[in-house]
Formats: C-alpha cells, structure tokens, sequence
C-alpha cells in the first residue's frame, strides 16, 4: 500500500463558487484538515413494538476544515480568507493531494470562512487560523 508525503498539499481559493472561477493557492499554510468524508444526522424511529432503538440517517453533512498557517499581508488570498469572512460569502475551495501518478487527487467544495483568528507570542511567528465551513455537495476526483 502506497503512502504519500503531505509536502506539496495545495488548498487553493475561488472568486465564487463558480467551478470556471479562477482558483488561486492560500500560501503559508502549515496544517490542513480536509473534509474527506461526510457525517450524517441520525433519526430516531424506534416506535412502541421496537426492542431496541431503531434508526435511519438523515441528511449528510459535509462538515468543516481547519485551516491554520503564517499570516502574510500581502498574499492576496490572506485578505481574500478576511473578505470572505467580513462579507459571510460562500467561496469555492479546492485541495490538491500528492498522489498520483499523473494527476493528483483533488477535493472540491464550497464553503464560508466560518471564524478566521490570529495568534501571537513573545518570539513566534504570526500564525492564523481559520475553519471553513462546507456547504452542499464535495466532489472528489481520484488521482491517476
């Protein structure tokens, strides 16, 4: 079973959620947690004749992705993830594996910047954090 170095990851950042807009890379970013699966709500059926607890799922949802990284202001897509925060838009998100042969496997969505926060200490580089919230259906495509 193959295994793949997480150095090269991508995440880039839409204009809209147009799959044609052109996507642009959120540089300085050190860790990423993409939202591979979906988690689904459960309904509870369980009725007077059950013996124990029946259930049916619900809808799926494509949960959040953690985002964290060094703040730079003057990677065009910082003040993009500020924007998009300030103005609650929906974006249209894309991570680029490094897998593949070929063509990497990639993961898109749309989603809000959800909360976008910094950090600082005594001797330590600026560092932002954001979570991205997914709205709607993810595509994945395999590598090749």
């Amino acid at each position: 079973m193959a295994k793949y170095s997480t150095q090269g990851l991508l995440l880039q950042i839409g204009e809209t959620t147009d799959a044609s807009s052109a996507l642009s890379t959120i540089g300085n970013l050190n860790s990423f947690s993409p939202p591979i699966g979906d988690d689904s709500s459960e309904i509870d059926v369980t009725d007077y004749t059950s013996t124990v607890k029946e259930f049916i799922l619900g809808l799926k949802d494509g949960g959040s992705m953690d985002v964290s990284g060094f703040w730079d202001s003057e990677i065009p897509e910082h003040a993009e993830l500020i924007s998009a925060n300030n103005t609650q838009t929906l974006k249209q998100f894309l991570v680029t594996f490094t897998d593949g042969t070929t063509t990497p496997s990639t993961l898109g969505f749309n989603a809000f910047v959800k909360n976008l926060n910094s950090s600082t200490e005594i001797d330590d580089a600026f560092q932002f954090t954001a979570t991205l919230r997914v709205s709607g259906t993810k595509t994945y495509t395999p590598a090749t």
